[in-house]
């Protein structure tokens, strides 16, 4: 079944996505196809994995890495630092290099278990045997920059989701410590991707080709079972 009709295009985001990175690629889709309607739903990412296997979304944009599946393609496409995210004038920013281990001693607000960012900033705490302690988790960068600015904790996030002019109550450190945050499209491997849905691709990634996605889907190709 089609995830769309003629005049409809379906993308499953998450909200960091949906927030900060989609809006100007929505503007540009749009002076290309202005009949199109874009219905842009965001989830965790078991919640884009399953609209898109039950093919009720067309393109899925993950912030992180695609979990395996049979049934879907995933392109990395591209990558973000992450930053320690702290109120003005917090103590973390007269320090030049801040450790793990020195980050972990304050509170930390972070996203929900469901967000797979959680488990990588965790996984990196981890390594230096550092616990730090969460007071507070949120699906969305929004709510966790929220709680930083009123002085709940510091938050670890990608860096698109730091805007300097906006972000003014807030500031953000280099955090090398920890690993960037990744950016996949995923579609599904049966699904032939459409001319208006090739472009959104493209304007998302411009270095994808519809020769790369046909060459992905067909390296995809599940042998059928032996008899």
């Amino acid at each position: 079944m089609a995830a769309d009709s003629d005049n409809t295009l379906t993308i499953i985001t998450s909200h960091t996505q949906a927030r900060y990175v989609l809006p100007k690629v929505l503007e540009q889709f749009s002076r290309q196809h202005p009949q199109v309607s874009v219905d842009v739903k965001h989830g965790s990412t078991a919640e884009i994995v399953s609209l898109l296997q039950s093919r009720a979304a067309a393109i899925g944009v993950i912030a992180g890495e695609m979990p395996k599946s049979r049934d879907l393609l995933s392109l990395p496409y591209s990558t973000y630092r992450r930053v320690v995210v702290v109120p003005k004038g917090h103590a973390l920013l007269r320090i030049k290099r801040p450790t793990l281990g020195l980050i972990a001693e304050y509170p930390l607000v972070t996203y929900e278990h469901s967000i797979s960012a959680r488990d990588v900033i965790a996984e990196a705490f981890r390594r230096v045997g550092a616990t730090p302690r969460v007071i507070l988790s949120a699906t969305d960068a929004d709510v966790i920059k929220a709680c930083v600015e009123r002085g709940l904790g510091i938050a670890v996030l990608p860096e698109i989701a730091f805007d300097r002019k906006r972000d003014t109550a807030i500031s953000a450190l280099s955090a090398e410590l920890f690993p960037p945050s990744m950016a996949t499209i995923a579609f599904h491997r049966k699904r032939r991707l459409s001319s208006r849905e090739i472009d959104f691709i493209q304007i998302l990634a411009p270095q994808v080709t519809r020769q790369g996605i046909d060459r992905l889907a067909a390296d995809a190709v599940v042998p059928p079972a032996a008899g």
